[in-house]
């Protein structure tokens, strides 16, 4: 499968989960950006979104992006990736599958429905 370089949402994974940082950002999310997971909805600025991301990978160093499934449709993209990493302190290996579905609005990530599993591998 090819990992799509020049889509918003791989750019959003590769930014945060393999370059280690939040830079660029801004150029990749809507502002506000939208955001339904488990724990519900959230509007949220550009701002805290890179916040929020930066305490949830500060323990993990990430060392692979496998984009398992990818399907654009119109102002939609739909994915499947598979995030491999390392726990920087325990050194223990890291696998995260995401699905989500990723609303565009001019060019920009505006909203997103997504559900993350630790430990699945379904590639």
């Amino acid at each position: 499968m090819s990992n799509a370089p020049d889509n918003p949402v791989i750019q959003l994974w590769r930014t945060i989960w393999l370059d280690g940082h939040t830079h660029g950002l801004d150029d990749v999310l809507a502002d506000p950006y939208i955001r339904h997971t488990r724990d519900g909805t959230a509007s949220v600025t550009v701002r805290e979104y890179i916040e929020h991301m930066r305490q949830t990978t500060r323990n993990v160093r990430g060392t692979d992006l496998s984009v398992d499934q990818l399907v654009e449709m119109a102002d939609r993209t739909f994915v499947r990736i598979t995030l491999m990493g390392v726990n920087v302190t325990s050194g223990d290996p890291v696998m995260i599958t995401i699905v989500g579905e990723y609303r565009l609005s001019a060019g920009r990530i505006a909203e997103s429905w997504s559900m993350h599993q630790p430990g699945l591998d379904w590639r």
